[in-house]
């Protein structure tokens, strides 16, 4: 069924997630490492981060500063910072997708002092 609403158009699908994987880290595992790994094990090829909360010893994050006048983004115009203190996870969500044949991960995350 598709409808529009301000000229945007919406579909209706119905589908059902037929595959549902729940993971414990330990302590000192890397997050975005382990995240492909369970990917690359389970064959997947495509997914989404639904949600995840935890505490991290560390982090090294990822911004962009600047805008490229063309695309993709690189390291160029990126910035990061590495925190070398404990951080809670608030909240993280994501997408998992397939660059030639190796399993990749964009998450974000709202990180918090602890």
């Amino acid at each position: 069924m598709e409808r529009k609403i301000h000229e945007v158009q919406i579909r209706r699908e119905r589908f059902s997630s037929r595959r549902v994987f729940v993971a414990r880290l330990k302590p000192e595992a890397d997050l975005i490492l382990s995240i492909r790994k369970i990917a690359e094990e389970k064959s997947v090829k495509s997914g989404v981060i639904l949600s995840g909360v935890g505490l991290l010893r560390k982090a090294e994050l990822r911004n962009c500063k600047s805008l490229p006048e063309k695309y993709p983004i690189t390291d160029v115009n990126r910035m990061f910072t590495t925190i070398e203190k404990p951080l809670e996870i608030l909240a993280i969500s994501g997408i998992i997708y397939t660059v030639k044949g190796e399993p990749n991960v964009h998450a974000h995350a709202v990180l918090s002092f602890t």
